[in-house]
């Protein structure tokens, strides 16, 4: 598979993060799906607004399910959103299912809101593909999730975005943790944070 440019960025600052920054990360981590915070919304419409003075547009963007990352695109993104160019994926969201010495993953931060809740309050998104369980599942300990852990997911993202037409322009919101495995950083994006990469 030949390596093809996309345009990739970080959710705006939700209200798990100033959390963890702080040092309270039990806290912070404790929260179930979090959303934007103030200045998250800012951030995501600052980029909207970036965006639109360079005069960049895309054909389709690419959305992990989880709330911070839907409302930034909704804030960064609204053309795209009414024609109805916003596919969701939970093939690149954090890892939401317990790993053996990892302290964040499985944690109710990195788990999302059942399909249904979320097709209500994005009724143009289209969310077929995390719509079964092999894509978006929950199990007791509450919030929904992708049952496979990052690593598993890595290949079956960028198979995903190589199935993408050829000649699209497309823009992937997502997460920190996600991006720095599939992307290779040594540092962690930034909130809101645009990072333009041939995979």
């Amino acid at each position: 598979m030949a390596a093809r440019s996309f345009t990739f960025i970080r959710h705006g600052e939700a209200a798990h993060n100033p959390l963890i920054t702080a040092g309270d990360k039990a806290a912070g981590r404790a929260i179930l799906d979090p959303k934007l915070t103030a200045l998250g919304t800012e951030q995501a419409t600052a980029l909207g607004a970036k965006l639109t003075e360079s005069n960049q547009s895309f054909d389709i963007v690419v959305t992990s399910p989880l709330s911070r990352a839907l409302q930034t695109t909704a804030l960064a993104c609204p053309a795209e959103c009414a024609a109805r160019r916003v596919v969701v994926t939970s093939l690149h969201t954090e890892n939401g299912i317990p790993v053996e010495g990892d302290p964040v993953a499985g944690n109710p931060c990195q788990r999302g809101a059942p399909v249904a809740e979320l097709r209500a309050d994005y009724p143009t998104f289209d969310f077929a593909g995390c719509a079964d369980e092999a894509q978006w599942t929950t199990d007791g300990r509450g919030g929904s999730f992708h049952p496979l852990g990052v690593a598993e997911r890595l290949e079956l993202f960028r198979t995903f975005l190589h199935g993408l037409p050829e000649d699209a322009a497309v823009l992937v919101v997502g997460h920190s943790g996600f991006w720095k495995k599939f992307l290779g950083q040594d540092q962690k994006m930034a909130n809101c944070e645009l990072v333009e990469r041939a995979v």
